[in-house]
């Protein structure tokens, strides 16, 4: 089936026009990942934020004592994290990088944090992204990370569907981009290589200025907990 699905590099040149646009721009960390994310127990201790966009969760991590570190594949992201940091007076790393490729040693994190961003991509990779989170995991550290459940996923006319639950968004700013909507099953499935896994489905208002997508759907997210 002929899909409208963008290449790698044309994602992150729309990911570039979405960080520099300020409207976009969320302040405050997530209440839903503060809640499971627990102060470092020394100074030591090492968390990675994937996806780190404007840096609200890292900076929220450097602020709670973490050692922080940030990747984000847009130039716009670090660029404007690390000016945030700096503002804050907070010192945390920031560097460009492709989540399926974390230029990470093995091992080396306690705590990995992913908000809205392991939703873009084929559950292929998806299933690359927790391989990687695997890797770089200590053992006995979690990952913590939030994705949409198939109920929050558009209707069948709103896009271009390449594989099941996977959706082409054919118009607005992530035109062009995939999205996938997950089972609770599915993810279990995927992520067994953890010693542990805690999904909980939330069902969380939606946007200011967002609109129903249609007539069933439902604002719910799973947040993933997996324990190295």
């Amino acid at each position: 089936m002929p899909t409208n699905e963008l290449t790698i590099p044309e994602q992150i040149v729309v990911w570039e026009r979405v960080m520099s646009n300020a409207k976009y721009q969320r302040e405050l960390a997530d209440p839903q990942l503060t809640a499971r994310v627990n102060p470092p127990a020394n100074r030591m201790l090492k968390a990675l934020d994937i996806g780190c966009g404007w840096g609200r969760h890292l900076v929220w991590l450097a602020q709670q004592g973490w050692r922080a570190t940030g990747v984000d594949w847009t130039h716009a992201a670090v660029r404007q994290t690390r000016q945030r940091l700096e503002q804050l007076h907070l010192t945390a790393q920031v560097i460009k990088a492709d989540l399926r490729r974390l230029p990470f040693q093995d091992a080396e994190y306690q705590v990995i944090v992913a908000v809205d961003v392991l939703q873009h991509g084929r559950l292929a990779e998806f299933k690359r992204a927790l391989t990687e989170i695997k890797r770089v995991l200590r053992v006995g550290g979690q990952a913590i990370f939030n994705i949409p459940s198939e109920r929050n996923a558009p209707s069948e006319y709103a896009g271009t569907w390449p594989e099941e639950r996977t959706v082409i968004i054919g118009n607005g700013a992530e035109a062009g981009l995939p999205h996938h909507f997950f089972t609770e099953v599915e993810i279990r499935t995927v992520a067994r290589m953890f010693r542990h896994v805690d999904v909980n489905a939330v069902v969380e208002p939606l946007p200011a200025g967002f609109a129903p997508l249609h007539k069933t759907h439902v604002n719910e997210w799973f947040w993933v907990t997996l324990t190295g």
